[in-house]
């Protein structure tokens, strides 16, 4: 098993089992000089980051649950405390 920091080099010789590990564990940090710049990620946790950030520029929580099932009555419940406040 390899760990789960990985020089460029390092995850250039092993990319499968760093395919697996990311999609078995979350992720593999990717290093250059020692210094961590890139990471592997599962597919899953990315559609999260990327649905994270989407709601951050938007500036809705509501966003946040666009793939949850009853996403829309979510959503409603969100404007509805906003409203009050």
């Amino acid at each position: 098993m390899i760990d789960k920091a990985l020089s460029i080099a390092e995850a250039k010789a092993h990319f499968s089992e760093c395919i697996d590990m990311a999609v078995n564990e979350g992720y593999v940090l990717i290093t250059r000089y020692g210094k961590p710049i890139a990471a592997i990620v599962d597919l899953q946790d990315l559609e999260q980051l990327m649905r994270l950030r989407a709601a951050r520029e938007t500036g809705t929580l509501a966003n946040l649950g666009n793939d949850w099932e009853d996403a829309d009555e979510f959503a409603q419940i969100l404007d509805d405390i906003v409203q009050h406040r």
